[in-house]
């Protein structure tokens, strides 16, 4: 099996690619929904006057750490794939040589072994994919919430996510070395940087479920439609001489 910080490594770098390439959509899709502008050819203007043509990877540092996002979603989704799948196996009931009954089966259903990867009932997969997202989300909530910010409005944090950051931390308190903080933020203002994450949470973790459990529903059709069709392939192909 591949461990699990490949896994995790290969996901960051796809996610990597996939995110700068998408990026600047996302900037001008943010300022349209902001109200700033009225359309993809005005925010781009608006994009291009206020900050140049590097304004459209405006938040591209966070990026870097929003990579792990949809890694991480993949990894406990797997982990916890294998984990109903182990406890459904063990549950099962044995055969009459102490295995369990898919082991049991005779050996006409190879041919379908190879396609059923996962046990895990509807319900566990549709569990697990809500609960990976979650997860992923809760980590990096705090990150896309201040990327949005400066996205949405960069003149006012001069493109720098760390304002944003600062802004929410020391919210009405006179900035970060305002004597009513000590120069620290209260425990208050930290959880707000997670303000915000019930919607987020609910809207980002169900659509992720619904994806996987698709997935799950739709994977092991199309292998055995492919296992067939090779198989027929195969058989219809003339002996050598």
């Amino acid at each position: 099996a591949v461990p699990i910080g490949i896994h995790l490594l290969l996901g960051v770098i796809a996610s990597l690619g996939t995110q700068h390439v998408t990026l600047p959509l996302k900037v001008l899709l943010i300022r349209i929904q902001g109200g700033s502008n009225s359309g993809l050819l005005d925010a781009a203007r608006a994009v291009v006057s206020e900050t140049g043509w590097l304004g459209f990877w405006t938040g591209s540092r966070a990026t870097l750490w929003m990579a792990t996002n949809p890694a991480l979603t993949y990894v406990v989704y797997e982990r916890l794939q294998r984990l109903a799948s182990d406890r459904n196996r063990a549950a099962a009931p044995r055969g009459a040589d102490g295995r369990g009954e898919d082991a049991a089966e005779p050996s006409s259903t190879t041919s379908t072994s190879t396609v059923q990867e996962s046990q895990a009932t509807a319900s566990q997969s549709f569990l697990a994919g809500w609960l990976a997202k979650a997860v992923a989300t809760v980590c990096t909530f705090p990150v896309q919430k201040t990327q949005a910010m400066v996205q949405a409005r960069p003149a006012q944090f001069n493109g720098s996510q760390l304002a944003a950051i600062q802004s929410v931390l020391f919210a009405g308190t006179g900035g970060p070395g305002s004597e009513h903080t000590g120069g620290l933020p209260s425990l208050v203002a930290v959880l707000g940087l997670w303000r915000g994450l019930g919607p987020k949470l609910m809207q980002a973790a169900l659509q992720q479920a619904l994806i996987f459990r698709f997935k799950e529903l739709l994977t092991k059709p199309a292998l055995l439609a492919v296992h067939r069709w090779y198989h027929r392939r195969t058989q219809d192909r003339p002996p050598k001489e």
